[in-house]
């Protein structure tokens, strides 16, 4: 299993967050027609969103008690998702921020290194 690392030899990971990269809208082609309604992140596999999938994962790491989703979405796109999610896994914090603009992979972090 996964071990959250200890830090400042406080014995404790309480403070450890999960980062997950949600991406943003595109106009990418591979996945239409199912893009067309649906943002990938929140495309059913195996009867949940593929994002469920990792808050799952993420849920049995012990020490983690954050996540934080960082995309170029709508917030509006996981109001529904996160409101639910946070009734599925209550130990869990989830929270979404959005790049100003499509960032990249490293911008999005960079931007919100802080939050981090």
């Amino acid at each position: 299993m996964l071990q959250v690392p200890v830090r400042n030899g406080t014995g404790s990971a309480a403070s450890t967050k999960a980062v997950i990269l949600v991406g943003g809208p595109s106009r990418g082609t591979r996945f239409r027609p199912l893009s067309l309604d649906v943002p990938k992140p929140l495309f059913d596999v195996a009867g949940h969103p593929i994002i469920w999938h990792c808050l799952r994962a993420v849920a049995k790491v012990p020490g983690i008690r954050e996540v934080i989703l960082v995309g170029y979405y709508d917030e509006a796109v996981f109001r529904d998702f996160s409101r639910d999610a946070a009734k599925e896994f209550p130990h869990i914090r989830i929270q979404y921020l959005r790049e100003y603009q499509a960032l990249g992979t490293a911008g999005g972090l960079y931007h919100f290194r802080d939050a981090f």
